[in-house]
């Protein structure tokens, strides 16, 4: 008859991992939340939210009730529970559930992004170590994009949060420029993941181009990024945004054996269009919009202020 070992010899199983969400952009940037998985971990604005964003994120896009993500069988399940502006993952637009994989960035809104992990709780301890309590200004591991070089979407809203009140202050012209890489799951899909990194390097160094020492370019998130043009208004900056489209779209990239071809579609914002309400959060609502347009009308496209579209001839 086979016999326990003493105690301290016992196989102590470890807690299997669980899903978290690290704040890392947002009013509440830097929060670590727990997903509980017995019952749907509700997101928005509404009280009875359980992942709650303040009422005034409003302006930053957020509905009452946005997002929730539930734990089924194989993992966490992402659903947009019918949201005016939509849940991002990875800088693409989800119109199905999404099963969340490690890392994936949710965006929320204009400008409220959520990253997944699935930890140990001694793993969540070193997360909330890491993150919360620091200042925003501390997290400078977000400062630059591993991959591109580029600054991050956290510090893009920093910076465009200082630009923009300089700006208003001195009644001076700020312009933002939100380009979406057309069809590029077919890159990832055809041509593999390390030729589509290489993409994604070769297309920042040509955004890099354009930008000037008081501009600021970034990657917004996944295949999406940004370009801030301080001083720059709306005709300027949409003339600017369809030299930026030609320069992508008229020479492929070379990655590896492969010559790739890219297009892209551009939203163009300029601060006079907030009005009153000129403000980080409208500059990036207005700039999504008429990115999402461009990509209606076809792609290989710029929209701007008057609706404008300019495509290849």
């Amino acid at each position: 008859m086979s016999t326990l070992p003493p105690p301290a010899q016992r196989f102590v199983a470890e807690s299997p991992p669980h899903g978290v969400l690290v704040v890392l952009t947002g009013p509440e940037a830097g929060k670590v939340i727990a997903l509980d998985p017995t019952q749907p971990n509700t997101i928005g604005r509404a009280e009875e939210s359980r992942i709650r964003f303040p009422a005034d994120s409003v302006s930053d896009g957020v509905s009452r009730r946005h997002a929730q993500i539930t734990f089924e069988e194989g993992g966490y399940l992402l659903t947009d529970t019918t949201s005016t502006h939509g849940i991002y993952v990875n800088g693409e637009k989800q119109s199905a559930p999404r099963l969340l994989c490690k890392g994936d960035n949710i965006q929320i809104g204009a400008s409220i992004v959520l990253r997944f992990f699935l930890v140990t709780p001694d793993e969540e301890q070193a997360l909330r170590e890491l993150h919360e309590g620091q200042s925003f200004e501390d997290l400078t591991i977000y400062q630059n994009d591993k991959l591109t070089g580029l600054s991050t979407l956290r510090h893009l809203e920093k910076w465009l949060n200082d630009e923009i009140q300089q700006a208003v202050q001195a009644a001076q012209a700020l312009s933002l420029l939100v380009i979406d890489l057309d069809h590029f799951k077919h890159v990832n899909d055809h041509y593999n993941m390390p030729n589509a990194d290489t993409v994604l390097q070769l297309v920042s160094q040509r955004l890099k181009a354009f930008i000037g020492p008081r501009d600021l370019a970034a990657r917004h998130l996944g295949t999406r990024f940004a370009l801030v043009f301080p001083g720059l208004g709306a005709t300027e900056a949409t003339a600017l945004a369809e030299k930026v489209r030609r320069a992508i779209a008229d020479t492929p990239f070379a990655a590896g054996d492969c010559e790739i071809p890219l297009t892209v579609s551009i939203g163009v914002a300029s601060l006079v269009e907030g009005g009153e309400q000129a403000d980080k959060a409208t500059l990036l609502r207005i700039a999504d919009e008429r990115q999402a347009e461009a990509k209606r009308r076809g792609r290989n496209c710029v929209v701007g202020a008057r609706g404008r579209c300019g495509t290849a001839g």
